[in-house]
Protein backbone atom coordinates (compact mmCIF):
# COMPACT_ATOMS: atom_id res chain seq x y z
CA UNK A 1 0.00 0.00 0.00
CA UNK A 2 1.46 3.31 -1.06
CA UNK A 3 0.59 6.54 0.66
CA UNK A 4 1.23 9.81 -1.11
CA UNK A 5 3.30 11.68 1.45
CA UNK A 6 3.42 14.83 -0.69
CA UNK A 7 -0.34 15.20 -0.34
CA UNK A 8 -0.12 14.45 3.37
CA UNK A 9 2.43 17.22 3.85
CA UNK A 10 -0.17 19.69 2.55
CA UNK A 11 -2.62 18.74 5.29
CA UNK A 12 -2.48 20.11 8.82
CA UNK A 13 -1.14 17.49 11.25
CA UNK A 14 -4.33 17.11 13.30
CA UNK A 15 -6.50 17.02 10.22
CA UNK A 16 -4.16 14.45 8.68
CA UNK A 17 -4.57 12.07 11.59
CA UNK A 18 -8.33 12.59 11.60
CA UNK A 19 -8.67 11.84 7.87
CA UNK A 20 -6.37 8.83 7.99
CA UNK A 21 -8.07 7.35 11.02
CA UNK A 22 -11.24 7.07 8.97
CA UNK A 23 -9.69 5.18 6.06
CA UNK A 24 -6.75 3.16 7.34
CA UNK A 25 -6.41 0.04 9.48
CA UNK A 26 -4.96 0.57 12.94
CA UNK A 27 -1.38 -0.51 12.29
CA UNK A 28 -1.03 1.61 9.16
CA UNK A 29 -2.65 4.46 11.06
CA UNK A 30 -0.05 4.03 13.80
CA UNK A 31 2.68 4.21 11.16
CA UNK A 32 1.32 7.47 9.78
CA UNK A 33 0.82 9.00 13.21
CA UNK A 34 4.36 7.96 14.14
CA UNK A 35 5.70 9.71 11.05
CA UNK A 36 3.47 12.74 11.49
CA UNK A 37 4.62 13.19 15.07
CA UNK A 38 8.29 12.66 14.28
CA UNK A 39 8.64 9.26 15.90
CA UNK A 40 11.06 8.16 13.21
CA UNK A 41 12.33 4.99 14.87
CA UNK A 42 8.83 3.64 15.33
CA UNK A 43 7.87 4.67 11.80
CA UNK A 44 10.89 2.86 10.39
CA UNK A 45 10.16 -0.26 12.41
CA UNK A 46 6.53 -0.33 11.27
CA UNK A 47 7.37 0.45 7.65
CA UNK A 48 9.64 -2.61 7.53
CA UNK A 49 6.56 -4.64 8.39
CA UNK A 50 4.64 -3.30 5.40
CA UNK A 51 7.48 -3.00 2.92
CA UNK A 52 6.64 -6.27 1.19
CA UNK A 53 2.91 -5.64 0.96
CA UNK A 54 1.40 -3.98 -2.10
Amino acid sequence: MKINTEILKEIDENEKVCILSKVLPDEIKTLIIARATGMVDMAEMLSQKYKNHP
